[in-house]
């Protein structure tokens, strides 16, 4: 395609080299207008009488790439490399946990204790959200994914030398959620600012990356535990996820969006976005959702065992329950541009839910548990794949990467607690162990979170059938 020249149309008009700007389009989405024109809401709209976060300024936007243009798929690698790292070996965690636990530091750690390590990671991913944005704006965003790439292979490196558990806090939680959180906020707004037809779909593709990953990170972390030990897993783990940050480093690029010079400098926190009552409803529920989305991805392995299974079948059941999960996003994601956004994000988050509390106490069988592997894998997927797709319903595309940070903000104290809560529920069960009191936990914040979906979509349409 050649250089893509960027012009900054703030300067004076003696600057401009007027053949140069020919292709550049000088009309505003009709998104971007801040009004609405029909009872459904379209991207970025505000309904009657509820103020849009800084509105004022939606007119100011010049946009140099129309949406869906073919430069949009190129930029899903990134996004997919990414999210195939950061979640893909957050998935195999409870590869690494168990290990931990049952070998390592068997006489040092509880379940407890233990589940904060894969925990701080998440936890310290999402919190840091709103500052990496401050760094994509002034850096752009190669610079944050790549020096999250090194931040990742440190923090797994240096792990595979951890000889106490609190050196694991350290690597495995603080250093590579920091990499984690640089790599992951640098790219994930880039499919809902590429795409608007088939936003759903390419975002689902986009965070397929993460199922693809647990699936590929599950088997590759188990055969080295067992032929090469944990040790040298890590280091070939921190390898491999350098590999991929860097490719996510040379492909991302954003569709590029000028401000006039007044705007340029804004406050990448703007609490701004919280006014609309719509976008803050559904910060609250990416809160109480992800007291329970983790948990069953955390503690597959060390249930597979409890019920009488090997270590092997584990690895392969959180190996399974990834895949579906890939499979998942992108369904869910081709789902919600033919349904409605909202419809699939409730039926997704719905199931969730229900099938923690309705299968998985009961699954004591092989057969049992892969049932609810194959039903918390895919709608599990369509959760993650379609909150910033429901995001884009009330929030203009120029102020999407504040949102993410927002909303995934929120998502901190779920992912940090969660886990841990269910370790703790395990912990106060011994020696007569159960893990249905974690069940029901875990299902429970997941249902009431699809409560709250179903709210947000009553407030904005009466018809329980409407398409939104």
């Amino acid at each position: 395609m050649g250089t893509e020249e960027v012009i900054d149309l703030t300067t004076t008009p003696a600057t401009f080299d007027t053949a140069s700007t020919k292709h550049i389009p000088t009309t505003i989405p009709k998104h971007s207008t801040g009004h609405t024109d029909e009872k459904t809401l379209e991207d970025g709209e505000f309904p009657s009488g509820e103020e849009g976060p800084s509105s004022t300024l939606q007119d100011q936007v010049i946009e140099l790439y129309p949406p869906d243009h073919p430069r949009g798929w190129f930029s899903l690698i990134a996004t997919f490399c990414s999210n195939f790292i950061v979640f893909g070996y957050n998935y195999s965690w409870g590869l690494f946990q168990q290990q931990y636990l049952d070998d390592t530091y068997a006489d040092q750690v509880t379940s407890f204790s233990l589940s904060f390590v894969g925990s701080l990671g998440m936890a310290t991913l999402f919190l840091l959200g709103p500052f990496i944005g401050l760094m994509v704006k002034r850096t752009g965003i190669r610079i944050p994914i790549t020096v999250g790439g090194i931040l990742i292979f440190l923090g797994l490196f240096l792990a595979s030398y951890a000889n106490a558990p609190w050196q694991l806090y350290l690597t495995h939680g603080l250093l590579f959620g920091m990499g984690a959180s640089l790599s992951f906020f640098s790219t994930i707004h880039l499919p809902t600012q590429w795409f608007e037809k088939r936003i759903g779909l390419a975002t689902g593709i986009a965070l397929a990356g993460s199922g693809i990953g647990g699936l590929v990170m599950d088997q590759i972390v188990h055969a080295m535990i067992s032929s090469i030990g944990y040790r040298w897993a890590l280091r070939v783990v921190s390898f491999i996820s350098l590999a991929m940050i860097f490719t996510a480093a040379a492909t991302a690029k954003e569709r590029p969006l000028k401000l006039r010079w007044s705007d340029r400098i804004r406050n990448i926190l703007d609490l701004s976005l919280l006014r609309n009552s719509r976008f803050s409803t559904l910060a609250i529920m990416g809160l109480i959702t992800t007291f329970g989305y983790m948990a069953p991805f955390f503690f597959l392995p060390s249930y597979s065992t409890f019920i009488g299974l090997d270590a092997s079948t584990g690895a392969t059941l959180t190996s399974v329950m990834s895949a579906v999960n890939a499979i998942g996003r992108i369904v869910t994601g081709w789902a919600a541009d033919r349904v409605g956004r909202l419809n699939t994000l409730f039926l997704c988050t719905f199931v969730a839910g229900l099938s923690c509390m309705v299968i998985w106490p009961f699954a004591k069988s092989l057969g049992v548990l892969i049932v609810f592997v194959l039903f918390y894998g895919f709608t599990g997927g369509g959760f993650i794949s379609l909150f910033p797709v429901v995001a884009k319903l009330f929030i203009p595309v120029k102020d999407l990467s504040n949102a993410m940070g927002i909303l995934f903000f929120s998502q901190a104290f779920g992912n940090l607690f969660g886990p841990a809560i269910l370790g703790a529920l395990l912990d106060q069960t011994a020696p007569n162990t159960s893990y249905v009191p974690g069940q029901m936990f875990c299902g429970a914040a997941t249902i009431v979170g699809a409560l709250i979906i179903l709210g947000i979509k009553f407030s904005m349409e009466k018809k329980p059938f409407a398409k939104l």
